[in-house]
């Protein structure tokens, strides 16, 4: 450790590759293909892009296609005991598509909701069902404090980007903090190979002691 410098506050992003990856492209992509052909979906209310098909906020449409659990989450959960450290449980309350196949690009955004009776969103996730590595773009994060840094300055010995991108390969599945902010820039067209991801909101309702301890709080809390 440099004795003189040291670098504050990282943010985790996790990243690890669903080995039965084929088997959901099986399971799952013929649905979304067809949800493709046949629904033509606007963009979503408050979207800065103008090129995009995504499920988001489309209940009906998520149920039909994610609403059996016993499709994807079990590879799901495999994903989240490698990432928690301690004795966890989640609740997801949010699954949705997106597909891109001609420059179809997302502006910067988090996933956190404006609707504060929503359920909360703790960490965000990224199955990269379909994914071409030659072809797709990955996902960018952007640091958060961006923005303060342009007011101080870094020393050249310090490497400081302000993004980050991840190396992705078909079925890589990311989790990180839904307060992150990320985008993906267009592709080039792919007709014969579209670049589909699974879009996860999941709520921590338990987390080791303390979680247990927080729903204790609030039992108390109500008898009172």
């Amino acid at each position: 450790m440099n004795r003189y410098r040291k670098d504050l506050f990282s943010i985790p992003v996790f990243q690890t590759n669903i080995k039965q990856n084929e088997t959901l492209k099986e399971l799952l992509l013929p649905k979304i293909e067809k949800c493709y052909k046949e629904k033509r979906l606007p963009v979503p209310d408050g979207w800065n892009t103008d090129r995009v098909y995504t499920t988001f906020d489309r209940d009906k449409l998520n149920n039909e296609i994610f609403g059996d659990p016993n499709i994807a989450h079990p590879y799901y959960f495999d994903c989240f005991k490698k990432f928690f450290d301690d004795e966890f449980k989640i609740f997801i309350h949010e699954t949705w598509f997106n597909y891109y196949i001609d420059g179809e690009y997302q502006e910067s955004h988090d996933h956190l909701s404006p609707n504060i009776f929503a359920a909360p969103s703790h960490f965000s996730c990224i199955h990269y069902l379909s994914f071409d590595e030659e072809s797709h773009e990955p996902v960018r994060f952007t640091d958060p404090n961006e923005k303060i840094r342009y007011s101080s300055l870094n020393l050249k010995s310090f490497d400081y980007n302000s993004t980050y991108t991840p190396e992705i390969k078909e079925g890589d599945f990311l989790m990180f903090p839904s307060y992150l902010d990320h985008y993906v820039k267009p592709s080039i067209t792919t007709p014969d190979y579209p670049r589909v991801t699974i879009s996860l909101n999941l709520a921590v309702i338990d987390y080791g002691d303390k979680a247990m301890k927080f729903l204790e709080d609030v039992e108390e809390t109500n008898a009172n």
